[in-house]
């Protein structure tokens, strides 16, 4: 009898771990993105997403060739440096609009809505 209730016990621990039961698929955003000199393109990125991680996506499946993108402590978010190796190593150059708009934050703090139309341009000469 104690051997069966522990099965049962072990069952409900199991049942009960996130871990182990099937999750419902995290919600896809899609997002078009155009870069200066880089053509433009949309990608689909989990709800939750910030502007710099649908960069960081793009070049994880190639659709920029690369990126250089670090933390900057004088914005408090990231600055993307180089996009497809056009930029500086030690300059910010790259600004960005959502939806027409220049957001008041850095990319790392602005979160993706479905059917953004982001757009990535180089300032520096």
């Amino acid at each position: 009898v104690s051997q069966s209730r522990y099965n049962v016990a072990k069952i409900e621990t199991t049942n009960s771990n996130p871990a182990s039961t099937s999750q419902p698929a995290a919600q896809q955003y899609t997002v078009k993105v155009s870069i200066s000199d880089g053509g433009s393109f949309e990608i689909k990125v989990e709800a939750g997403s910030n502007q710099c991680d649908v960069l960081s996506k793009a070049q994880n499946i190639g659709k920029i060739s690369g990126l250089l993108m670090k933390y900057n402590d004088s914005l408090g978010t990231n600055g993307v440096y180089k996009i497809n190796d056009k930029g500086s190593e030690d300059q910010v150059w790259w600004v960005y609009t959502v939806n027409g708009k220049s957001p008041p934050k850095g990319c790392s703090l602005i979160n993706v809505s479905d059917g953004d139309d982001v757009k990535w341009s180089y300032i520096g000469s």
